[in-house]
């Protein structure tokens, strides 16, 4: 028998789903703080109580072990990473073996090399355990380890995209490729950088390191009138002398830069 959630559906039978078939993976991790990485994970089972202590014990060294954190087992909340404490919630998470697991911005308080990791936990998961998960993000470059993609606008559903099977597993070649390097240390990033899945992999199997062809600017006049295209005042700006090692290169990668990096024109307020 099927039983369909209903506005009058009985707060028992809610918590049931909630503990045994739904599970959850957080922004902002909501671990407990006075509880170690092992007690966190093991609540969920404790709640549940089909396991003898010594089960849970076990069950939860093996999830912690799984995430490459069985090293952390005694550690507190406060003595662990960002990306550490994401991976104490994803075990969490999958210590009543759900059917779903919800993910709200997995990624949205991690670094770069955290969040990489992170992803490629949840991509073998699903690959691998076949479980369902459904994913809010505002960061686009994790559409592309999506099997379908549904845009939102205001609340309203916009649009659905099927992702093609063979373009999420040369995704996952690439995701894999690159927690391989950040593990082995053996990462070829130079720059302090954000960079998307799609920009790594291609371009390192050309042997281009990113190197595109430079787009040609079309030069810009001085005087325009009101009803044309304003144009951009910085746009023949030269690079800061710190940044002069780009020179004519063209890249993918988003660098961090200082405010004054940026092109701007001085703009002055009078007040009345």
């Amino acid at each position: 028998m099927v039983n369909r959630v209903k506005s009058n559906t009985d707060d028992k039978l809610l918590a049931s789903i909630r503990l045994d078939k739904v599970a959850f993976v957080f922004q902002s991790f909501n671990l407990i703080s006075s509880l170690s990485a092992i007690e966190n994970v093991e609540l969920p089972m404790q709640l549940k109580g089909s396991l003898s202590r010594k089960e849970i014990r076990l069950r939860a060294k093996n999830l912690l072990s799984e995430v490459g954190l069985a090293h952390r087992f005694d550690h507190f909340p406060n003595q662990l990473s960002g990306g550490e404490q994401q991976r104490v919630t994803i075990a969490r998470a999958l210590s009543n073996s759900p059917t779903i697991l919800l993910l709200d911005e997995p990624t949205g308080d991690l670094d770069t090399k955290s969040s990489d990791i992170v992803m490629k936990i949840i991509m073998d998961l699903n690959r691998d355990k076949d479980i369902t998960m459904v994913m809010v993000t505002h960061d686009v470059s994790l559409r592309n380890f999506a099997s379908k993609i549904v845009r939102m606008s205001d609340g309203k559903i916009g649009s659905f995209e099927d992702v093609p099977s063979a373009l999420r597993e040369r995704n996952y070649r690439k995701l894999k490729k690159r927690v391989e390097d950040i593990e082995n240390g053996t990462s070829k990033s130079v720059l302090d950088v954000r960079e998307g899945v799609e920009g790594y992999g291609n371009d390192q199997d050309e042997g281009n390191m990113g190197k595109v062809e430079e787009e040609k600017m079309p030069p810009v006049s001085d005087d325009y009138d009101d009803e044309s295209e304003p144009q951009d005042p910085g746009i023949n700006r030269n690079l800061p002398h710190r940044m002069k090692f780009i020179g004519e290169q063209r890249t993918n990668k988003t660098s961090v830069r200082m405010p004054g990096d940026y092109p701007f024109q001085k703009r002055v307020c009078y007040l009345d």
